[in-house]
């Protein structure tokens, strides 16, 4: 639930929906615009046909920490992990930066569209 907190949330009523975690991984990760999304699960095929897995959203405080200027571009979504909010709608985490700073942590809904303009970290397979 860090990934919950971390973004402001009480952890109250939210659940982990995974993939199963354990340990720390280190990993190369690039980010990549997969155009517009109808939703995560056409996100992720596309990934996957594109030889990456997306990164799961544990990765979105550490990325923020090692990079704490965003390119100017918009939303960072982290789609390799979800959650479920208390009102039980499937989330992502998700950081949005415009300006100088990163605006926030946050989480976006699965299954709503994502922009073209958006960009995904992603790993190898």
């Amino acid at each position: 639930m860090e990934v919950v907190t971390s973004a402001g949330y009480n952890p109250s009523g939210w659940k982990y929906l995974g993939p199963k975690l354990s340990g720390k991984s280190t990993y190369r990760a690039k980010l990549i615009c997969l155009g517009y999304m109808r939703n995560l699960e056409e996100a992720r095929k596309r990934a996957d046909k594109m030889g990456y897995r997306l990164v799961e959203g544990q990765a979105r405080e550490p990325f923020k920490a090692r990079f704490s200027k965003p390119d100017g571009k918009g939303h960072v979504i982290f789609g390799g992990s979800e959650w479920q909010d208390p009102k039980g709608h499937p989330r992502v985490a998700c950081l949005s930066g415009f300006g100088g700073e990163w605006d926030s942590s946050s989480f976006g809904w699965s299954g709503s569209e994502f922009y073209g303009g958006w960009c995904w970290l992603v790993a190898g397979k």
